[in-house]
């Protein structure tokens, strides 16, 4: 992907700063919980990325250190199968670095039998969003089918996802969040169903988890019976005309617009119908993924709702965004929009050094160093910017 900025300008000489600034405070801040998303493994993504842009950046031996001490704590987050804290993002990061360093070494046999087992049954009660639920497994097992592992696993998985759907017709799918999951919002009326709009706890997550499944002739036509539903129910809920800049809400029925960001918003719909547009041959995908994603341009950070520079819903994510759209669009308008937003974070950056990458909590900022919300995932945003790769975005249903 094209750096948005070189490394040997003053900008590039700043981030480099920030991303040395980075690695030692997530050196010395290490979290307890060996998760993904809010722990140790994303902490560790963010060094391992650092590691092969700048191996004079990095130190190798207590990266491999810090990686044979997370192996030895996987058993502590059993029975946990989630990507947030659980099996399923755990092994995506073993497998996604020894598929890079070591392509013999399969640390994870084990992980795919304990996974089998709690997948095969009738009927699936647990979530289906990214955070805490299938769409999260996703990235994980396509990582496993690319080495000839977990066929059975994605079998039972599109099993599951249309039995958790509500079928309005043959032609609109859509997924209602469960009474108990703890990201419903509306808990007023729990017996009316909640379609949730976000890409993290949302109908875009299994959209989103479907693309990859494309690559692969076994599973090409159940993911599409899925995935193609899934998308005319959920572009039904597009405002017409959009509001404020602004195509989509949070929540299905609801007037007001969400905000920019991973887990809610307009950009991650954009970035799933521009990769939609590619893979399944539609044009009109493609004009859409311009339209809306153009609309973000016009959105600063008070109207979308950007308090903080996380990944999460933040500056550094936002950019992210606009990078990944822009590769599969090849728009100049994209690729200045994802230059302000970097330049909305160095200046948080200027302005009060780490501090000014803390977490807004709502009341708030504090510091945290996590993949999600914190120093690590901005650090990964920040080495986009310079260039790097970004091939780690298909665990966040981004590739």
């Amino acid at each position: 992907m094209s750096p948005l900025i070189s490394s040997d300008s003053a900008d590039g000489h700043l981030i480099r700063q920030m991303l040395t600034e980075l690695a030692g405070h997530i050196k010395t801040s290490l979290q307890p919980e060996p998760a993904l998303l809010n722990g140790r493994a994303g902490q560790l993504l963010f060094c391992y990325e650092l590691a092969k842009f700048d191996p004079s950046l990095a130190d190798d031996a207590w990266l491999n250190q810090q990686l044979e001490l997370l192996i030895e704590q996987i058993p502590a987050v059993l029975p946990e199968t989630n990507l947030c804290r659980g099996l399923t993002g755990i092994g995506w990061l073993l497998d996604y670095i020894s598929g890079e360093q070591l392509p013999e070494l399969d640390l994870n046999q084990q992980l795919d039998e304990f996974l089998l087992s709690q997948i095969s049954v009738k009927r699936w009660h647990g979530d289906y969003e990214s955070v805490n639920g299938l769409a999260g497994w996703i990235p994980y097992l396509v990582r496993r089918l690319k080495r000839g592992y977990c066929q059975a696993h994605v079998e039972q998985l599109l099993r599951h996802l249309p039995q958790l759907a509500n079928q309005f017709s043959a032609e609109l799918w859509a997924w209602p969040t469960l009474p108990q999951s703890p990201f419903r919002i509306d808990r007023t009326d729990m017996t009316t169903a909640e379609y949730n709009l976000g890409l993290a706890h949302g109908n875009p997550a299994v959209l989103a988890a479907m693309l990859p499944l494309l690559q692969f002739a076994r599973f090409r036509q159940p993911a599409t019976q899925i995935l193609q539903p899934g998308l005319n129910w959920l572009l039904s809920q597009r405002f017409q005309p959009p509001r404020a800049h602004c195509h989509f809400s949070a929540l299905s029925g609801q007037e007001k617009g969400s905000r920019l960001g991973w887990c809610y918003g307009d950009l991650p719909i954009a970035l799933l119908l521009a990769r939609a547009a590619t893979l399944l041959d539609n044009a009109d995908y493609r004009q859409l993924a311009s339209q809306i994603s153009h609309s973000a341009t016009f959105r600063d950070e008070t109207q979308g709702k950007v308090h903080d520079a996380g990944l999460c819903h933040g500056s550094s994510g936002v950019m992210l965004l606009f990078m990944l759209i822009n590769h599969h669009l090849n728009d100049n308008k994209l690729y200045v929009a994802a230059g302000r937003w970097l330049e909305f974070t160095l200046q948080l950056y200027r302005a009060e050094g780490l501090n000014g990458l803390n977490r807004y909590t709502g009341a708030e900022s504090e510091a945290n160093s996590c993949l999600l919300d914190g120093y690590a995932g901005i650090g990964l945003c920040l080495l986009a910017a310079l260039g790097a790769t970004t091939n780690w975005t298909d665990v966040l249903l981004l590739a």
